[in-house]
């Protein structure tokens, strides 16, 4: 035995019309949040990256804030990046994560003779003199800035959470 309930729904346009409207003011306060946190990100990634030179500071960019539809299932996400644009060296790596015996990025440091040492890397080998084989201590400036953007981040989170 089959039994059926039907609704008799009145403004059925200006329902949906209602709904249309909110879901597109979510979309401009998620990308006015998201576009807030990439310019807290860029300026606190300014502020943080070592100043011997000034090839980081002049390499710190970020992006628009973009929209990346989702797959066959729909949905989507809002997208910036900040970090350091790529230059004609890798010296944003070496200065993140040290060089040398410092170095964690599969630089290893192997004694050859005992004033010499040798660099293995995937990319090159070749004998540099002791004195010139410590490198550099790494300099976490990237994890710093990702550090306080999140702590920024969750706050303005629960913020925009309060006044709902």
């Amino acid at each position: 035995m089959a039994k059926f309930i039907e609704y008799n729904v009145e403004n059925e346009e200006d329902i949906l019309l209602g709904m249309k409207r909110v879901e597109a003011q979510s979309r401009i306060a998620t990308k006015r949040l998201l576009d807030n946190l990439a310019d807290f990100g860029y300026h606190v990634l300014q502020s943080s990256v070592p100043r011997h030179t000034s090839y980081l500071l002049r390499h710190v960019a970020r992006s628009d804030v973009t929209w990346r539809p989702g797959g066959a299932g729909g949905g989507g996400s809002w997208e910036a990046v900040i970090g350091v644009k790529r230059g004609e060296s890798k010296h944003p790596l070496y200065v993140e994560f040290g060089t040398g015996i410092y170095g964690a990025v599969g630089w290893f440091i192997v004694p050859v003779r005992a004033q010499y040492m040798t660099f293995y890397s995937t990319r090159f080998h070749r004998v540099i003199n002791v004195t010139h084989t410590r490198g550099q201590r790494p300099q976490r400036y990237l994890y710093h800035t990702w550090r306080e953007l999140l702590v920024y981040a969750r706050g303005r989170m629960m913020l925009a959470d309060m006044f709902k």
